[in-house]
């Protein structure tokens, strides 16, 4: 069961077009974090007031530029895309390769955002599963929530990842029905699914509650 949808616009982040009205309308019906194009803070208010939950920062995602985003829509809406190629970071819809280290730019940002996502790029829409291990050394490096894509081609990876507290975007593997999104079952709970809270920093359980 997928928590949120992630929705990229890449007309807008390759500059050749916007998807505006779409990304509005997903916004209004789904929990969205939203990416692509979110060059200025004006845009990513935008996003916001549409209903996105979170809005990712790729190619802008430098210190001044998410100063101004933590006080205009708060450090806890934004997420930082570092998408990598081989360890080098990568940007302009993966045309530009950097020569940045993912592990530099960890350090560089943290504090400005509350989450860190990572696209494995060499092995993204390959199915040929994700670098799980890669994942687990990221995720020691930042106290921020991590989320990873690339490859991912099985449940028992998402599950491995989930077990070492990283979440993960899976796309090719759920458009070609290699892995099938799972119905909740209300039957076993006369009509009710237990639900956790937990804080989104230290994992701490607060609460659980029925829905």
């Amino acid at each position: 069961l997928a928590r949120e949808l992630q929705v990229i616009d890449l007309d807008a982040a390759m500059k050749i077009g916007s998807n505006e009205s779409i990304v509005a309308e997903i916004c209004r019906k789904a929990n969205v974090r939203f990416g692509g194009g979110i060059n200025s803070v004006e845009k990513a208010e935008k996003a916001i007031a549409y209903g996105a939950g979170k809005v990712i920062i790729g190619s802008r995602a430098e210190k001044g530029f998410l100063k101004e985003l933590c006080i205009a829509v708060g450090k806890e809406k934004i997420v930082v895309a570092l998408d990598s190629e081989n360890g080098k970071i990568v940007k302009d819809a993966w045309k530009t390769i950097t020569g940045q280290r993912v592990e530099a730019k960890i350090a560089e940002l943290e504090e400005f955002c509350s989450e860190f996502f990572f696209t494995f790029v060499e092995n993204e829409g390959t199915m040929e599963g994700i670098d799980v291990q890669r994942a687990v050394e990221l995720k020691k490096l930042t106290k921020n929530m991590v989320v990873v894509a690339g490859g991912i081609k099985e449940e028992k990876e998402i599950d491995e990842l989930d077990q070492n507290g990283i979440d993960c975007v899976v796309g090719m593997a759920l458009y070609t029905g290699k892995i099938e999104m799972q119905n909740i079952d209300f039957e076993k709970g006369n009509g009710l699914v237990s639900a956790i809270a937990q804080d989104s920093e230290t994992g701490e359980v607060l609460m659980l509650a029925y829905m």
